[in-house]
């Protein structure tokens, strides 16, 4: 299937990391990404540095506008070569939609040299906001408020599976409950299903009971996006 059919959906840049390098592994095994990969210093949407490896056959990600390239953020392509490997400024080549490109790494840096492009198998919530797909997997998590639900699971047209970490739902449920309760309680299918329900029916994740100030303060906050949203919609 093309890049564009299927999504796959978390909620933080570590679980998109995890899922980028679970389908890399496997694609390499089928042979579907071939050749050494290449070392690339890039950076995640939300700012924090990471290294990549890219490889003939890979699906990525543009997480810039390039007029040049005609692309936008979130535009994807499969990479076709690679030339300059020993290079610190590798260019890539590379096909998007029905057509082929061209550009050296450096083309895509951000202030600190690093390349605003990520592998283009999975996205954050936020990066999700304005894709359509035919299937999305989406990587539920307790984290995870009522707005990134409605956007994570709204993003297909045909298909929408979710997955959920059942021994991290069990590490919630447990902690929810009084200490003399934790260690003898069994939690079930139906159990961790209301749990995470309830979890994910949440307006915004309370970063601290013991302060007030911050609960309210991220209420306004949601309620002036919902707000703006509303006068976007006219």
């Amino acid at each position: 299937m093309s890049p564009s059919s299927v999504l796959l959906i978390a909620k933080t840049n570590a679980q998109v990391r995890a899922l980028n390098d679970e389908v890399r592994s496997r694609l390499k095994g089928d042979g579907r990404i071939i050749g050494e990969d290449i070392e690339v210093a890039a950076v995640t949407p939300s700012g924090h540095g990471q290294t990549l490896g890219f490889a003939v056959g890979d699906h990525i990600r543009f997480l810039v506008r390039h007029d040049r390239l005609a692309v936008i953020n979130g535009t994807t392509a499969i990479i076709t070569h690679i030339d300059g490997r020993d290079t610190l400024d590798p260019t890539l080549r590379v096909h998007i939609g029905g057509r082929q490109a061209e550009f050296s790494v450096s083309e895509l840096a951000d202030e600190h040299g690093r390349a605003r492009l990520g592998h283009g198998y999975s996205t954050t919530i936020y990066g999700a906001q304005g894709l359509t797909t035919d299937r999305a997997f989406v990587w539920a998590s307790p984290a995870m408020t009522r707005h990134d639900a409605y956007v994570a699971f709204s993003r297909a047209r045909d298909q929408l599976e979710i997955f959920a970490d059942m021994r991290e739902i069990d590490a919630h449920i447990r902690l929810d409950l009084p200490l003399s309760e934790r260690l003898n309680v069994t939690i079930n299918s139906e159990r961790r299903l209301d749990w995470l329900a309830a979890r994910l029916s949440r307006l915004q994740v309370k970063t601290c009971t013991l302060d007030p100030v911050l609960d309210r303060a991220a209420r306004a906050h949601e309620h002036e996006r919902e707000r703006s949203a509303e006068y976007a919609r006219g």
